[in-house]
């Protein structure tokens, strides 16, 4: 990695952290880009080097850190509780043992008060760790593949959202089987053998 891609890391990083600490302190519709600036000790014109706006800082960072979580294996295995790494399901476990660890800020995102931005900006970012993860496991063409998609995506913003509101939070374990108790058997019957399935522009 170059001096350059590590600034780059460096400086989406401060600004995650500075929107993510700020919709814990304030709520998002009351954040603006100069308070996320000024958090973040990052001037306007980086900040539009990398992101559009305040929605596009939530959706892309968001994302970025959920793929980074997925992705962390080794996290994964020092964890008794998570499922086998090869269940179609298996990436959600991480993102329910987030929302578990990280209440407050999924409370900021899918709470009681939570805007229809910030409800739509979680469920596609979802869909997006559902959809790089599942894309060549499932036997399905292309449309029922993203209907499934969004199905599966609105409902774990659902769980995510219960596991946040729930005093104390409910376990990632605990909710992971829920999901698998609900919609496993259906989606493990669609995996591909051969765990290999081509779609079109993939």
């Amino acid at each position: 990695m170059t001096s350059t891609d590590r600034r780059v890391r460096r400086t989406k990083s401060l600004l995650h952290r500075a929107l993510i600490e700020l919709m814990i302190e304030c709520g998002y519709d009351r954040i603006t880009l100069q308070d996320i600036l000024n958090r973040a000790d990052v001037g306007r014109s980086t900040f539009y080097a990398h992101f559009r706006d305040k929605d596009d800082l939530l959706l892309v960072s968001s994302t970025e850190y959920l793929r980074a979580a997925v992705a962390d294996v080794e996290s994964a295995a020092n964890d008794p509780d998570a499922p086998q790494h090869s269940e179609p399901l298996a990436p959600l476990y991480t993102l329910f043992r987030l929302a578990s660890a990280n209440p407050e800020v999924y409370r900021a995102l899918l709470g009681r008060r939570a805007t229809g931005v910030l409800l739509r900006s979680t469920r596609r970012m979802v869909e997006e760790i559902l959809t790089e993860q599942l894309s060549g496991l499932l036997e399905m063409d292309d449309d029922e593949f993203a209907v499934t998609m969004t199905f599966l995506s609105w409902g774990v913003v659902g769980l995510l959202g219960s596991i946040a509101d729930a005093d104390p939070p409910l376990p990632a374990a605990e909710t992971y089987r829920r999901l698998e108790v609900l919609v496993g058997p259906g989606l493990t019957s669609r995996v591909s053998p051969t765990g290999r399935v081509r779609r079109a522009g993939r």
